[in-house]
């Protein structure tokens, strides 16, 4: 019972929240240097102020920096300073910091400024100090590589950079978690402290103890162990109730230690005398060694089949198959199948013959038997036809897809087909004639053709519909219609021979023609006259009464003809007046003759209706106008309007709808200039000011100007892009025309980025000769990809890309059981459990996780082991969560704290026997897919051990689940990140003290599933992250017991409340907010 106290007393100090609650002042109370800042304070390096506070989070100054860093470094502040010249007219012998400031002067890690001052009051900001502790430790670094991973690293001053990278290089100074340096931001004494405290760390590194015997017993060691609790390099003498971690007295696979802290019989295999051994429940089954029926259903466990696979769990123990999986091996075949078939479970490919045992069935071979026609040649090796189709989760409601190629059999189930709708924003619902998802098909056999097809709902079949499969060509950023294709009115489908996969998709392709040929006609110059396209032009002119007082001699007539004489042959014109109503004298006609006898025949008298106006011209454009000729309404007035403002507004809509530029020009004094501007702008035209009658030839050259010799080059808002694309839409690559920009705004979207810098014109055309853009991000939408970053801020603003976020929010729905859900898109309405447990916070999975679905789960109940996980997929991204440690009741609390104490006594978990068995069925039902991993807490720990092994794929874990190793090293598929909150870490050092109840608990380092090479190096930086926050209990762990993260490990966020509430997932939604 002396070691179960121990082991109680481990438990209570390290994973309960009130025993780290040990603050000496209500400031430190809770606060996340509250350990450090003791330790700082136990060795008299850091005193309070005169009120007897320590202050940890006010702004540090260059004097109290100096002080702690001597003391820190050197043990002392007292220097013989006497030889020492003074040099700063603010810094004198009577000052507190007068040493501190000659010594770290002549040292040379610091300077005074210009003005012969040293300023030692003035606040220290965190390039500062970064320079200070570069100097003090030699640590500058001319490679700056590692300043571009943050986003604000323009902002720190080039005296800092080279200091700066180093600090980061070291990990003595870190950046913050949104991916920021805030190099100006003033440093606090708890952060001084830190930086400092790693600085000393850095320049006197502490050996890690070599591995303890694990029979050691009370009494003095033989090396000496580093209390991490105390800080620095104290030597513990003497060694208090160590553990025996893997005394079995029973033989049952269950330590002793376990034992007693569940209560089981650590001298009876069986506690419960349900047939399953202590060490079977606890480890493999996840029942309760207490209890014959864990769940009380009536059913001794050993007889229960938890996996329904037909095997209960006694077999399945006598078999080594794993009783919570029903795939032990991953080949498609569940483990009770496989034993009627009298095939392995253990084994993929019984026969070895480079066929999985399912696969065999699907070509008729026999799984048992390697050469199944006794030809000589191994099955695997036979050539076979396969079709490859969709998984369920990969459906869309419209169509479906499938494939069929010809290859050896062992390379047939390499062949995927997955919906990637929403993965690449080019390919979008808006395309003309969209149907359904695209697919993007890939596979490991080189092929020379495959035959694809794409069935469609018989719903859609109509006169006007006709499907085809379209190619993504990625290079080009260009959809194009495949050739050598066949319809299939009876089968509703489209088949075609292809030469290579890609990404493919079914459009109607009367849809997709009618935008292409009809919607818009891309400008050709005209090599005749330099110009775009043919123009129809109304002149519209003023014959209101007071037009004889502004222009008796009628020169606007004049300057009409004038107009008319710059038309090209092609062009034509058309001649009407207004005043309280609108005639046209000659309608839009190329014989200029005609047009010019028409401008002698205006005249007339009356008020001013431009209402009038705009309905005749508008008139004329619809019923004579030619679609192919750009078209102009020039309209002259000296006078006011007298008509309805939303009469104008609705026929200025019609014009803008059918791309029709008025240009305005206002004669005289007495006009409303404000109204004909808008005229102008809201159409894309221009306005223009005469004067006099005198200045109204100008004008109309002006006009001309616009109108015939530039009209496809006036960019007005200087944006890239040429009106004339702006108001009449903008063809990309995929049949979308993109409509709404607007020619006056060269951010129309706003988010930061011009029109021009979104929108690029293609230097090549389509297969018909016509010219498009290539879109780089959406100028109409201000997260093209919808991933919940701004294109501002996101570097692949078309790819969806899985943020920090997006792990937040899987780890957070981790928690919730979600099995009864598999196949479900997140999107839209969601199940009252996960409303439940979003309810109160600032995620909105309904929103942000649209077009995710559950591929996979495992739910975690009050009598089972516990273990909880959930994998989402989007396109080829898959995200997989393992849930964290939960207040409950039951077998689930026992191996949840059974879990956790093995996480801090061995540094694993037997959880992770269940997460690699996880990620192996996802990865060997996913081929060619991208791995993101993520959790919270124990979770989180899972995350970290699983990303070890598939980054590295060394494979060490003491409970590893073998099968899955193989699935790890062979399977085809990528790993991106791991990325942990709050995660629970490594123990490495070999004590736990604690200074006030004068207790040290001997944690002797143990291999664990990731190496204490692997977490004192930064090879995984870029491929393990975590994120913590300040003051919660498991990141106090850490510190108190030398505790390490794998990979890179940020600045902790800001928080308050508990140790507990600081711990929660929810906290991270604040930080990794909507951008």
């Amino acid at each position: 019972m002396k070691k179960l106290s121990i082991c109680i007393l481990v438990l209570m100090l390290i994973l309960s929240q009130p025993s780290l609650a040990k603050a000496a002042s209500t400031e430190l109370k809770e606060h996340w240097a509250e350990s450090l800042m003791e330790d700082w304070m136990s060795k008299g390096i850091l005193k309070g102020y005169k009120d007897g506070k320590i202050y940890p989070d006010r702004s540090i100054t260059r004097a109290e920096f100096l002080s702690l860093l001597h003391k820190g470094f050197d043990n002392k502040n007292i220097y013989d300073t006497s030889k020492l010249k003074d040099q700063f007219k603010d810094v004198s012998s009577k000052n507190w910091y007068y040493k501190d400031v000659l010594q770290a002067v002549n040292e040379g890690f610091i300077k005074g400024y210009p003005n012969n001052t040293f300023q030692p009051n003035k606040t220290l900001t965190r390039q500062e100090a970064a320079v200070i502790l570069a100097n003090k430790l030699d640590l500058k670094e001319n490679k700056l590589d590692i300043l571009k991973e943050y986003t604000d690293s323009n902002t720190v001053a080039t005296w800092a950079t080279t200091s700066f990278a180093g600090v980061l290089n070291y990990s003595i100074l870190t950046g913050y978690p949104n991916k920021t340096l805030m190099p100006k931001n003033q440093l606090t004494r708890a952060e001084a402290i830190t930086l400092l405290d790693k600085a000393i760390t850095y320049q006197s590194p502490t050996t890690n103890p070599k591995p303890v015997a694990n029979d050691i017993t009370t009494g003095s060691p033989s090396s000496a162990f580093t209390s991490f609790g105390g800080g620095g390099s104290q030597t513990i003498s003497k060694l208090i109730n160590t553990l025996d971690l893997n005394l079995d007295s029973d033989k049952d696979d269950l330590p002793d230690y376990m034992e007693e802290l569940i209560g089981t019989d650590k001298k009876n295999p069986d506690s419960d005398g349900d047939d399953l051994t202590d060490g079977q429940e606890v480890n493999r089954v996840g029942t309760s060694p207490l209890k014959a029926d864990s769940d009380g259903n009536g059913i001794k466990d050993a007889l229960e089949d938890n996996d329904i696979d037909n095997l209960n769990n006694i077999k399945e123990m006598q078999l080594n198959t794993d009783p919570n999986s029903e795939d032990s091996d991953f080949d498609g075949w569940n483990d009770g199948f496989e034993i009627q078939k009298k095939t392995n479970p253990l084994n993929a490919d019984t026969d070895n013959d480079g066929l999985d045992d399912s696969i065999e069935e699907k070509f008729e071979m026999d799984p048992l038997n390697s050469d199944t026609n006794s030809n000589g040649i191994k099955d695997g090796d036979e050539s076979v036809v396969y079709k490859t189709e969709i998984a369920s989760y990969e459906s869309d409601p419209h169509v479906t897809p499938s494939v069929i190629i010809a290859s050896e059999a062992k390379q047939a189930n390499t062949t995927v087909i997955t919906n990637v709708y929403g993965e690449d924003a080019f390919i979008n619902k808006n395309i003309p004639g969209y149907i359904g998802a695209p697919y993007e098909f890939t596979t490991d056999i080189d092929f020379d053709t495959a035959e694809m097809t794409f069935e469609y709902d018989p719903s859609l079949q109509a006169s006007d519909f006709e499907p085809a499969i379209f190619y993504y060509n990625k290079e080009k950023q260009l959809l194009e219609k495949v050739s050598n294709q066949t319809h299939n009115l009876i089968t509703h489908s489209v088949t075609a021979t292809v030469e290579h996969f890609s990404t493919y998709i079914l459009l109607n392709n009367k849809k997709w023609d009618t935008v292409w040929n009809n919607e818009i006609r891309i400008p050709s110059v005209n090599p005749s006259n330099g110009r775009v396209r043919d123009a129809d032009i109304i002149f519209s002119i003023d014959v209101s009464s007071s037009m004889k007082d502004n222009d008796p001699k009628d020169i606007r007539l004049q300057a009409v003809n004038n107009f008319i004489s710059k038309l090209d042959a092609n062009d034509r014109a058309s001649i009407q007046q207004f005043s309280f109503i609108a005639v046209s004298w000659a309608h839009l006609t190329s014989d200029k003759q005609t047009v010019r006898e028409a401008v002698y025949s205006v005249k007339g008298f009356g008020g001013t209706d431009i209402y009038a106006a705009l309905e005749e011209s508008f008139n004329e454009f619809r019923w004579n106008g030619k679609s192919d000729n750009d078209k102009f309404l020039v309209l002259l007035t000296d006078g006011k309007g007298n008509d309805e403002n939303e009469l104008v507004e609705d026929m200025l809509k019609n014009f803008r709808e059918n791309h029709i530029s008025i240009y305005t020009i206002g004669l005289g004094s007495d006009i409303d200039e404000s109204n004909l501007k808008h005229i102008a702008s809201s159409t894309g035209g221009s306005y223009f000011y005469a004067l006099t009658a005198d200045n109204i030839d100008i004008a109309y050259e002006n006009v001309a100007k616009e109108t015939l010799e530039q009209s496809i080059n006036i960019d007005s808002d200087n944006d890239g892009i040429t009106d004339y694309y702006e108001l009449n839409g903008i063809p990309i690559g995929n049949g979308e025309i993109l409509k709404g920009l607007n020619p006056n705004d060269n951010d129309t979207d706003n988010d930061g980025i011009q029109d021009g810098k979104e929108l690029v014109l293609s230097p090549l055309t389509d297969l018909q000769g016509n010219t498009y853009f290539i879109i780089l991000s959406n100028p109409l939408i201000k997260d093209t990809d919808g991933d919940g970053m701004s294109d501002k801020y996101d570097s692949l603003p078309m790819i969806y890309n899985i943020t920090e976020r997006h792990n937040v929010l899987v780890s957070d729905l981790s928690y919730v059981n979600v099995q009864h859900l598999l196949g479900t898109n997140l999107g839209g309405i969601l199940d009252d459990n996960i409303l439940n447990r979003f309810k109160d916070s600032e995620a909105y999975p309904d929103i942000e996780l649209d077009g995710w679905k559950i591929i996979k789960a495992k739910d975690s109940h009050w009598y089972d082991s516990g273990f909880g996980a959930i994998a989402l997929k989007r396109g080829s991204d898959i995200i997989i969560a393992f849930r964290g440690t939960e207040a409950s009741e039951g077998i689930k609390a026992t191996n949840d704290y059974l879990n956790d104490a093995m996480i801090l006594l061995a540094n694993d978990n037997r959880m992770a026997y269940q997460a690699e068995g996880f990620i192996a069925s996802i990865i060997s039902n996913n081929p060619h897919s991208k791995i993101h991993i993520t959790g919270h807490s124990l979770g989180g720990f899972l995350a970290s051990v699983t990303s070890y092994e598939l980054a590295s794929l060394k494979l060490t874990s003491l409970v590893g689940n073998t099968i899955a190793y193989r699935i790890f090293e062979e399977g085809n598929y990528t790993f991106v990140k791991g990325i942990t909150f709050n995660a629970a870490p490594y123990f490495i050092t070999g004590f736990f003290t604690n200074p006030r109840n004068k207790i040290s608990i001997l944690t002797p380092y143990t291999p664990s599933a990731v190496t204490l090479a692997a977490l004192q190096k930064r090879e995984y930086d870029d491929q393990v992250e975590n994120y913590t926050m300040e003051g919660e209990f498991l990141s106090l762990v850490a510190k108190n017991t030398g505790g390490m993260r794998l990979g890179r490990t940020y600045t902790p966020f800001p928080s308050t409340g508990t140790m507990m509430e600081r711990h929660a997932i929810s906290n991270f939604y604040e930080y990794f907010h909507l951008k």
